[in-house]
């Protein structure tokens, strides 16, 4: 990828393997500082996190299309996305009702793990997060967005 941006790490969550960074200087192709102030959030792309309506109605059903995004390892310097649908869940293990995951088909690859989940309607879903791989098959995982909101919950503002 390409350096654009640089941003300072305002809260991180190694468990879940998630940080919260804000922007903080856009760079040009030198990566040198070219800006340190936004005035609107046109100065940088970005996915609106929250919706209106219910969390729960953001959760796509079993079966809806999804797309994945990010900048893989391989693959050259441009953004990819994969697609795919949701196979299932994974529940908290503390709550058998909080969906913690959402399996999918959609490939999920060293880099755009870490990007966003996409539903259909372009709505953020989650965290594309792991890929678990066995002899049996393999299980692609998004961290729901149940479980993102949870923890920025937990953070002082």
């Amino acid at each position: 990828p390409v350096c654009k941006y640089s941003g300072k790490v305002l809260a991180g969550n190694k468990d879940l393997d998630v940080a919260l960074v804000m922007p903080s200087a856009i760079l040009n192709e030198h990566c040198e500082i070219t800006k340190t102030s936004f005035k609107n959030s046109n100065d940088f792309s970005y996915i609106s996190f929250r919706s209106e309506g219910l969390l729960e109605d953001l959760i796509p059903k079993i079966g809806e299309s999804i797309s994945v995004i990010g900048y893989p390892v391989i693959g050259g310097a441009s953004i990819t996305v994969t697609q795919g649908i949701v196979s299932g869940y994974m529940y908290h293990k503390d709550n058998a009702n909080l969906i913690s995951s959402i399996k999918t088909n959609a490939e999920i690859n060293g880099g755009n793990s870490g990007g966003a989940a996409l539903d259909a309607k372009g709505r953020f879903i989650g965290i594309p997060s792991f890929t678990i791989i066995s002899d049996t098959g393999k299980i692609n995982g998004i961290i729901s967005i149940n479980v993102i909101e949870d923890w920025l919950k937990t953070i002082d503002n």
